[in-house]
């Protein structure tokens, strides 16, 4: 029975990882720039603007990117949740928050979010 689960487990995590790869860049190029460096966070959460908004059913990425000459950073909050990589999660929950993102270089505010 583990030889065929654990397999399957994998797979399913790296489809889940492509998903989540093509969203960043899917959203970076939808603000016309171009990825330079994405970096998972989790082992370091305080160190982003999500800090305690995170939980085991999160995956926070910190993304570097570049528009025209100008380098920007992006925060990522995305979920583990396989079928629905967009889910917001009731942010009472104990496992996790919903998907978000926060891009440093947006002017309302230090930490603005963009959905």
């Amino acid at each position: 029975m583990m030889a065929v689960n654990i397999p399957i487990l994998l797979i399913m995590a790296s489809m889940h990882n492509d998903t989540l790869n093509k969203e960043i860049e899917n959203v970076i190029r939808a603000r016309n720039g171009e990825i330079i460096e994405v970096v998972k966070m989790n082992e370091d959460s305080e160190r982003t603007p999500f800090k305690e908004q995170t939980g085991r059913s999160n995956i926070i990425f910190k993304v570097t990117y570049k528009v025209r000459d100008e380098v920007f950073v992006a925060w990522y909050r995305a979920v583990k949740t396989l079928n629905d990589i967009h889910d917001q999660k009731d942010e009472k929950r104990v496992r996790g928050y919903g998907e978000m993102w926060i891009f440093e270089s947006d002017e309302m505010s230090e930490w603005s979010s963009e959905k």
